[in-house]
């Protein structure tokens, strides 16, 4: 998909790239910055807390990066999700960990173990083993924590008719 990350910025109006912090969060930021500047779309050097909004290729036109899980810290999707867990569920959630970590250890063949631990999570709930999305539109997951607040903000900014662009980065000329 970074490959084709040109055409999509060319084609858009309103564009959101949402990639996983895998490994190292810098190396993924620049390597996102780097194929959005050949493209001729500026952003900050480094991602802010609440996501970035860079200005398009046309008036108006908005490109949106959001780094999983949280702008900051390495891991993806999962690591988003396993903390949108609520708080009543919290013991359950350890012990999805601790269950999928000694699955794992009898001789379990996944490779990620946040993501098996999610999945495990997601089978102990009231309809067992729904996908994330759904689990999400089921209200599986906290949406009142600081961190959901953040990534709604960022996409309601982004895709949201508005008039306030305080949220947008403008590179200095």
């Amino acid at each position: 998909l970074m490959n084709e990350l040109p055409t999509h910025v060319k084609a858009a109006t309103h564009l959101g790239i949402i990639v996983d912090a895998n490994g190292s969060p810098s190396d993924r930021w620049n390597a996102v910055k780097d194929r959005l500047y050949k493209s001729g779309i500026e952003i900050p050097s480094e991602p802010t807390h609440q996501g970035v909004i860079a200005n398009g290729m046309e008036p108006g036109w908005k490109v949106g990066i959001w780094m999983m899980p949280d702008n900051s810290n390495s891991g993806a999707l999962e690591d988003f999700l396993l903390q949108l867990i609520p708080q009543k569920q919290e013991a359950l959630k350890h012990h999805a960990g601790s269950s999928t970590e000694k699955a794992l250890n009898l001789g379990g063949t996944f490779e990620n173990l946040k993501k098996a631990t999610l999945y495990t999570w997601l089978a102990w709930q009231e309809v067992p083993g729904l996908p994330y999305g759904t689990a999400i539109k089921s209200r599986y997951f906290e949406t009142t924590s600081s961190l959901s607040s953040s990534f709604r903000s960022w996409f309601q900014d982004l895709f949201l008719p508005d008039e306030d662009h305080s949220r947008q980065f403008t590179p200095q000329n």
